[in-house]
């Protein structure tokens, strides 16, 4: 009976291996698109003429170090061509949506924080805005996203912390503040005017940035 000659051996075992490569990537790939992990954000879609009920999903895939999907979905069944994969989230954010985009705030693998846009109704990209610098004492932290008459101002807080003013519809920046905004500090939008809590308040008009009044 002939033997194998070694190197026919070598080359089965090699293409074997090959094989075996090629699966264990494959199954990776379809496991991490599986959508079995957790939910870390769920955004309701406001009702339009349909009844269905929408949600917009921030989720993990099947292994948990994996990036995040942002998908859309209409009673369970997604509605988006393809999901939109996030290599991370800034803690604490909630995306935002405003006329026909979603506002994300996500963290690119170099740490650096930015915003980015899809269209709400097809999931396809649209434009990144304004990164914050960092704050000095490393306290840095999301704050609201305020939204109005097609300006969006990105709060950040931490000392200092930042106000950055962005056109909605091409995410171009539009001014900036740098200005201490403590942790939990409420910062809310009252007609045109952001107001930071404080003691004194600060006050500015949303739509340029610039410093107002803050009385009545």
């Amino acid at each position: 009976m002939k033997q194998a000659l070694p190197g026919k051996v070598f080359a089965v075992g090699l293409v074997v291996a090959l094989l075996a490569t090629l699966a264990a990537l494959l199954w990776g790939y379809v496991a991490g698109r599986t959508l079995r992990g957790e939910i870390l954000v769920e955004l309701p879609v406001p009702p339009s003429t349909r009844t269905d009920r929408e949600r917009v999903l921030i989720r993990r895939g099947f292994d948990q170090r994996r990036h995040l999907f942002l998908l859309r979905e209409r009673d369970g069944n997604e509605v988006w061509r393809s999901r939109v994969v996030l290599y991370g989230l800034q803690a604490g954010t909630r995306p935002v949506i405003a006329g026909n985009l979603l506002l994300v705030r996500t963290r690119r693998s170099s740490g650096l924080h930015e915003t980015h846009a899809f269209n709400v109704d097809t999931g396809v990209f649209a434009w990144t805005g304004a990164t914050p610098r960092p704050p000095l004492d490393g306290t840095g932290a999301p704050g609201p996203t305020l939204v109005l008459d097609g300006v969006v101002t990105e709060v950040y807080e931490g000392d200092p912390g930042e106000l950055i003013g962005i056109h909605l519809a091409d995410g171009a920046e539009l001014y900036r503040h740098a200005l201490r905004v403590s942790g939990g500090t409420p910062v809310t939008l009252e007609g045109p005017v952001i107001r930071v809590s404080g003691s004194p308040p600060r006050c500015f008009l949303q739509r340029s940035g610039a410093p107002t009044d803050c009385a009545p």
